[in-house]
């Protein structure tokens, strides 16, 4: 139900993410870096629904991005399980806290058996990796492993379905037909772009990433007349802290009082 691409422009990659789920709402997690285990992790930024150990999608403040895209699952699959187990969910903050580069990332998540919740309900997911030297990776345990340097005009793009299936998916096919035709994308056309991918009653926000500028713009309940863009360094300055999206419907007196200078508010882009 999700839809997420990167394509390479001149100044860089350019991502853009659409999140669709069976429920709405969401929240934004900053966390500067902080001692784990002896080492120093990477302060992160990230969006989650089910707590802050379960996000599913995020930027860290090198520039590397990690989200995940569910897959269509009937049963758990037979596995080689390895003794270190993870959360899907959870992998994408770990990565996020430890890694700075697609290659690191995949190195990270190979050491894994990654646990779905296939048992409760809950689909496998594949994952997006890209960073701020243009590289994008994909990786489905088990079945599929990329990592490859964007050209400039090259894409790689993300829906519920395997890299590896030949089975037809409409919005894929609306996208890619969309960057086949090789205009440049910035910003406000790579949301536009993102905003065909929605499906009513199931996107719960569109995402636009920019790794050199480590910024990040987010539109809501499919509300794409009203923006809010984020600055991870910025953010990060101002030390541990949460806000869900009803926060971002708020004020400027409220956001204030956060003391989120990161934060901007914009009517239009």
């Amino acid at each position: 139900m999700c839809t997420i691409f990167a394509k390479r422009e001149e100044e860089g990659l350019i991502i853009g993410r659409s999140f669709d789920w069976v429920q709405l709402g969401g929240n934004i997690n900053f966390l500067p870096p902080y001692r784990s285990y002896g080492t120093r992790t990477i302060g992160t930024c990230f969006i989650e629904q089910l707590g802050e150990d379960k996000p599913y999608e995020g930027i860290n403040e090198r520039g590397l991005l990690v989200a995940v895209v569910a897959l269509p699952t009937i049963r758990e699959e037979k596995r080689e399980l390895s003794p270190l187990i993870m959360n899907c969910d959870g992998m994408v903050r770990f990565i996020l806290e430890r890694a700075s580069t697609v290659d690191e990332a995949l190195y990270i998540i190979k050491q894994f058996t990654l646990d779905y919740g296939i048992k409760y309900g809950l689909p496998k997911v594949q994952y997006f990796f890209a960073d701020s030297d243009d590289k994008v990776g994909i990786y489905e345990e088990g079945v599929y492993e990329e990592s490859v340097d964007l050209k400039v005009g090259e894409y790689r793009m993300l829906t519920n379905q395997s890299v590896t299936s030949d089975n037809g998916c409409i919005r894929y096919n609306k996208i890619k037909a969309i960057l086949d035709e090789g205009n440049v994308i910035d910003e406000e056309t790579c949301m536009e772009i993102s905003s065909k991918a929605k499906q009513e009653y199931l996107t719960a926000w569109t995402s636009v990433y920019n790794l050199k500028k480590k910024e990040f713009i987010l539109c809501v309940d499919q509300n794409f007349d009203i923006k809010y863009r984020f600055n991870i360094e910025k953010c990060l300055r101002k030390g541990r802290y949460s806000m869900d999206f009803a926060e971002l419907k708020l004020n400027s007196k409220v956001m204030n009082r956060k003391r989120n200078d990161g934060f901007f508010h914009l009517d239009t882009f």
